[in-house]
């Protein structure tokens, strides 16, 4: 499975693919695995974790109730996930174990705001999204986020995201105690997945900076260049999710209260839900906050892996598969 049918080498080759030809040529049966190499990288081997950014498109069959978009424009579902090479039991080859971090709103299709492995989700046998609709699932290595050991003290970044991950999944599952947690026009689960994620990554700058230890370091009189080089690697990257997350509305200085309270939990008035509406109008579409991220990590020279499936498992009449859309992505 770590066989590649397409390899896009070259940075700015791989923003351009990101942005043109990612959902290009869907067509029911299409699995197309991509490896993305903005710079040179070593191959994946097993053990290695990746950052999971999942994106769903939809549907259109002339028998189906509801509309398939919104203001012409395919919205489909975004979320965070972790992925993990692993070497499969059967055919000793090595494979992806993919697992979803599913921030979602109460909804009709019975989806619960929680972690789900591919097999019970997009794979599921009796109602996998996979049969369906065009699903992109996109692994980024960022070396940022593997372990830090600092004298003996040893920091786990992945654990802190997991950790704000779950938070977000418990507090969408109850509504933040009101008891429902739904997506408006002003709200998507692309704003509330990014805070998550923002929030592990500002903790984690927030926890290393309360040691006092920091400008020992950098001054060289603590661990080794390349641990301090790679932790200053991960400051930059903050501030780069930091630049994204005000992009899709969410103030600097309220981060905290924002994860505290997510956007899918709350009821704003009519004032207030117009004004987010206006603050927020590029982050109802998932479309965007996965391109956003995807050309952030080509600009790191971060290694991808894409995994691209539309309609897989059998044919279904008339069923017509349409990909996740933004008002710059069609």
């Amino acid at each position: 499975m770590l066989t590649a049918d397409i390899t896009i080498q070259g940075k700015q080759e791989v923003k351009s693919y990101i942005s043109r030809d990612h959902f290009d040529d869907l067509q029911p049966g299409l699995l197309r695995r991509t490896e993305l190499l903005p710079a040179n990288a070593p191959d994946w081997d097993e053990g290695d974790h990746g950052l999971l950014i999942h994106l769903f498109g939809w549907r259109e069959h002339p028998d189906e109730d509801g509309p398939s978009k919104m203001m012409g424009l395919v919205t489909g579902h975004f979320a965070f996930g972790m992925a993990q090479v692993v070497r499969c039991p059967f055919t000793r080859e090595l494979r992806w174990d993919l697992e979803y971090r599913q921030i979602y709103a109460h909804n009709r299709e019975g989806v619960v705001s929680g972690s789900m492995k591919w097999p019970a989700y997009s794979g599921s046998l009796k109602r996998g999204w996979m049969y369906t609709i065009p699903i992109s699932d996109t692994i980024i290595r960022i070396p940022e986020l593997e372990p830090y050991n600092f004298n003996g003290w040893e920091v786990k970044p992945w654990s802190g995201l997991n950790r704000q991950l779950e938070q977000m999944q418990s507090l969408y599952r109850v509504g933040a105690g009101s008891g429902i947690s739904s997506v408006k026009q002003d709200i998507s689960c692309v704003q509330d997945s990014h805070a998550a994620l923002y929030s592990a990554l500002r903790t984690f700058e927030e926890t290393i900076a309360k040691t006092g230890k920091v400008k020992e370091w950098i001054s060289g009189k603590g661990p080794d260049a390349a641990e301090v080089k790679r932790y200053l690697r991960l400051l930059l990257l903050v501030r780069d999710i930091k630049k994204s997350i005000t992009t899709f509305g969410i103030a600097q200085s309220n981060w905290r209260e924002f994860f505290n309270q997510p956007l899918g939990t709350r009821n704003p008035n009519k004032v207030v839900g117009l004004i987010n509406i206006l603050l927020s109008k590029r982050s109802i579409f998932p479309r965007k906050g996965n391109d956003n991220l995807l050309r952030l990590a080509a600009e790191k020279g971060y290694p991808m892996w894409s995994l691209l499936t539309c309609q897989i498992g059998g044919e279904i009449p008339k069923l017509i598969p349409l990909a996740p859309t933004s008002p710059t992505a069609h």
